[in-house]
């Protein structure tokens, strides 16, 4: 597609009277410093967005930030919480003492009560031992306080013998007996400090489905030292805002204090709160604030906020830099107005012929490089009739073509039009579109008018004219072909240079190690071997492959002597050479495969029944290195060493299949593989991928 380049314009004739310019020069200043006001109140709106934005991100770090310390609490509180729950001792003791009578539980037994048998008595000993129990547990841990409570309200044992009850506490309770699920209260404040309560139903010890209820457990936790971890921030306020209906207060951190402050801010069924600026929760401030639901409990909101002034200050001073900036260059234009329009009026012919002329160079160099993007944005296009052949094509469609003459393209088939491979690989490709819709296209190389051959990327789209369709029963595919040549050879050499980089640490470890010279080729082998007889994707055999390769490249970091030991290794040497997959991670984790290789290298060494370095088991560790781990052991195993012989293929499958270190469905896989097969891939040389041909694959 090429433009004629524009004649270079007459020279300017003085024809202007200086009045005339005088007023045309002030009409174009208005309009050049109209036209700048909107085009810098745009820029100040897209500025404005921006910094809003980023502070959107940033605060909303901070919440994911509190998010994570809150659950870490959390995580340690349910485990208390469900330990003394799930404590057998502590269920049975609840059911037992239901049925106590009432006169027996009370604090100071009635002198003309019954007198207690001596079953009941052992029971209201228990009481006393299970009160000094708890009063321990409580002594050790972050909880300032534990109850048992029965189903009908009566309270059994207080670690704590001088603090009263509250209706709040049977509340909760009840309604953690009535839901069967943990429940939890408000956060308050108690003697100077901060605590939360958390109500967790004891059931009966039986083999029932629905175990009945014979009891509540009610624990009060500290919150100051969880709460400093939450709110500590020195970049922005943090706040946590109770929503609890009635008690409605937000908690902060100020002058290293923690603050329970009333909420005057309306937040009645608020689920989340979207960044923008609003009164600070303390209702004394504006901020720019973002709010989220924490899941313990869930009326508790997690708010991160910034002052709104110093914000309100930086978008005040980039919108004054902004229109700054506007008026400056719209004086600018009104100067070079005014003097264009004065050379007009006097003599200044030749300034004004150079100036058109730059002018005129400039719009020639800007057409070349739309020229240019032009010519790298073609894309040829047909449409393919079953019937008919060619019937619909454009110019860079018959360039394609090449020695066919544009007059005659139409009514010609592939097989008339490319070279007979590509012809093949089109046609199969259009029937296969045909039966799959979901078929995206087909790559040829065909030879170009430069004498060199091109890769096309062919896009393929099912035509449906149904007039002409239902009558022929005819069904046309549009062709769209993208010269991908140049895209295609920096791919190659991308992967070029990956795999001399691989190539280059596999030999770097096999030089601190001579035990593993051949080791990562071998299992390379296998470990594509058993992927492809597992039915994994071509995905998860690059990916393999690739983890392979650089499967011992942590042992560089290994003590050396511990590689060259002939005889066994103790425990702690056996975890030394253990960590080197920890190695390989920190070292590869920075290197953009586009693969999940660095995830699978760390979890290569872990063991399937837990036993590995970070005591990941079963379905905990990685697919992809459950099958690494096995290959890894296996081809040690086959392979001679310098302290001794390689085993039979056999005897080591039968290790691999008794030991509960590895995953037995890949054993299983693996023992299902012919030996000729596994001796082939542990003595082949061949690298080149061997993937099933389909019609989604051509």
């Amino acid at each position: 597609m090429s433009i004629p380049s524009p004649a270079l314009p007459a020279e300017p004739h003085p024809v202007i009277s200086k009045r005339l310019g005088i007023s045309l020069s002030f009409v174009l200043f208005v309009l050049v410093l109209l036209l700048s006001c909107a085009l810098c109140s745009l820029q100040a709106d897209r500025a404005t967005q921006e910094i809003l934005a980023d502070k959107n991100r940033f605060l909303l770090s901070r919440i994911d930030t509190m998010q994570i310390r809150l659950q870490n609490w959390r995580r340690q509180m349910l485990e208390q919480t469900n330990t003394l729950a799930h404590s057998e001792s502590i269920r049975l003791f609840a059911a037992d003492m239901a049925r106590l009578p009432p006169a027996l539980l009370g604090s100071s037994p009635a002198p003309d009560g019954p007198e207690p048998d001596p079953d009941q008595q052992s029971l209201l000993d228990q009481r006393e031992y299970m009160q000094r129990l708890l009063a321990d547990i409580t002594a050790h841990n972050d909880v300032e306080r534990i109850r048992i409570f029965l189903p009908d309200g009566r309270k059994i044992v207080d670690s704590t013998t001088h603090a009263g009850d509250g209706h709040e506490d049977a509340r909760l309770a009840a309604q953690a007996m009535t839901s069967r699920t943990l429940s939890f209260g408000a956060i308050h404040s108690h003697d100077g400090h901060f605590a939360l309560q958390a109500g967790a139903p004891l059931f009966e010890i039986s083999g029932s489905d629905k175990p009945r209820v014979v009891g509540c457990l009610l624990l009060c936790f500290t919150m100051d030292k969880a709460l400093r971890s939450v709110l500590q921030d020195e970049a922005c306020q943090l706040e946590l805002v109770d929503l609890s209906p009635g008690r409605s207060s937000v908690l902060l951190l100020q002058d290293d204090g923690l603050l329970q402050l009333p909420l005057r801010t309306d937040m009645d069924d608020a689920h989340s709160l979207d960044f923008k600026k609003r009164p600070a929760m303390d209702g004394d401030t504006a901020v720019y604030s973002l709010g989220h639901i924490s899941p313990l409990p869930s009326t508790l909101m997690l708010v991160a906020a910034l002052p709104a002034a110093p914000i309100d200050q930086e978008l005040r001073q980039k919108s004054l830099q902004i229109y700054g900036i506007g008026l400056s260059v719209s004086l600018g234009v009104g100067l070079l107005l005014a003097f264009g329009l004065s050379c007009l009026v006097g003599r200044a012919h030749r300034a004004s012929a150079a100036y058109f002329k730059t002018l005129y160079t400039i719009i020639r160099g800007q057409k070349q490089v739309l020229d240019s993007i032009n010519d790298s944005m073609r894309l040829g296009l047909v449409l393919f009739s079953a019937a008919e052949g060619v019937r619909i094509f454009n110019p860079e469609f018959s360039r394609i073509c090449g020695a066919t003459p544009q007059s005659e393209l139409t009514g010609r088939t592939p097989q008339e039009l490319f070279p007979e491979e590509a012809a093949r690989k089109l046609q199969e490709g259009i029937e296969c579109k045909i039966k799959d819709p979901s078929f995206d296209g087909v790559e040829l190389a065909l030879p170009g008018t430069d004498g060199k051959e091109h890769l096309y990327r062919v896009s393929l789209y099912v035509f449906l004219d149904t007039q002409e369709q239902s009558a022929a029963k005819d069904t046309a595919v549009v062709a769209i072909f993208k010269d991908i040549t140049r895209f295609r050879r920096q791919a190659r050499q991308a992967q070029e240079r990956q795999r001399n980089l691989m190539e280059a640490l596999v030999r770097a470890v096999e030089n601190v190690d001579p035990n593993l010279v051949g080791h990562t080729r071998k299992m390379r082998h296998v470990a594509e071997l058993l992927a492809r007889h597992m039915a994994l994707d071509n995905t998860a055999v690059t990916s393999l492959r690739m983890a392979s390769q650089l499967s011992q490249i942590g042992k560089i970091f290994v003590p050396h002597h511990l590689l060259r030991k002939s005889g066994k290794l103790t425990a702690e040497e056996q975890q030394a050479v253990l960590r080197s997959s920890e190695y390989a991670f920190r070292v590869l984790e920075g290197i953009n495969f586009g693969l999940p290789v660095p995830e699978i290298l760390h979890d290569m060494n872990e063991k399937f029944d837990g036993s590995g370095p970070r005591a990941l088991r079963g379905e905990q560790i990685n697919p992809h290195a459950r099958l690494l781990s096995i290959v890894n052991a296996f081809c040690s195993m086959v392979s001679d060493r310098a302290y001794r012989p390689g085993m039979p293929i056999a005897r080591a499958l039968d290790i691999l299949t008794a030991s509960s270190a590895f995953d037995p469905d890949i054993v299983r896989s693996l023992r299902s593989i012919p030996e000729t097969d596994l001796e082939a891939a542990l003595s082949g040389d061949d690298d080149t991928p061997r993937p099933n041909r389909s019609c989604a694959t051509r």
